[in-house]
């Protein structure tokens, strides 16, 4: 790995709180390429949801794979803009063919469209987020007799738990 690679990888997983734009471009005049930060950030947010699971069972974390050979996938999205992030996103209204289902539904929310510019982490991240959490066709349902707690009270304790983990989104 890049010197450069290796700071993303140590700040997004030990110290994201202080995560700045400036850092990232940073990072990106040392010869990250956009595509490739956006891979690590969704690797990195895979791996501490693996690991938060694993300690919320009370079981060991699970040993990282060996290493393989590879290159970060070279598809981006025609449609991505830097707009309102650090990075480029895809708004749901700009996805086309090439792109695949990169949406549930045609709603627009910034916690979806992370990632969206590397589909393929998108996917994964999304894959795993929703065994974790819950499947994102069911969060836009504010009461339900599925679950203990409404959605009001998923997201208040969604943003404690952000806040207390020093995620600022």
């Amino acid at each position: 790995l890049t010197a450069a690679q290796v700071e993303a990888i140590h700040r997004i997983a030990t110290d994201p709180g202080r995560l700045t734009e400036s850092w990232l471009q940073g990072l990106f005049s040392e010869g990250l390429e956009e595509g490739p930060y956006v891979e690590i950030a969704g690797i990195c947010a895979m791996v501490e949801m693996v690991d938060a699971f694993a300690r919320a069972l009370g079981v060991p974390e699970f040993t990282l794979p060996v290493p393989q050979d590879g290159a970060p996938t070279p598809y981006r999205p025609p449609n991505a803009k830097k707009d309102v992030a650090w990075v480029a996103l895809v708004d749901p209204a700009d996805v086309v063919e090439s792109d695949g289902a990169l949406y549930p539904s045609p709603r627009r929310s910034y916690v979806q469209m992370a990632l969206s510019s590397v589909p393929d982490s998108k996917h994964a991240y999304w894959n795993l987020a929703e065994n974790h959490y819950l499947p994102g066709h069911q969060m836009g349902e504010w009461a339900s007799d599925f679950r203990a707690i409404s959605r009001p009270q998923i997201e208040i304790l969604a943003a404690r738990v952000s806040s207390l983990h020093g995620c600022f989104y």
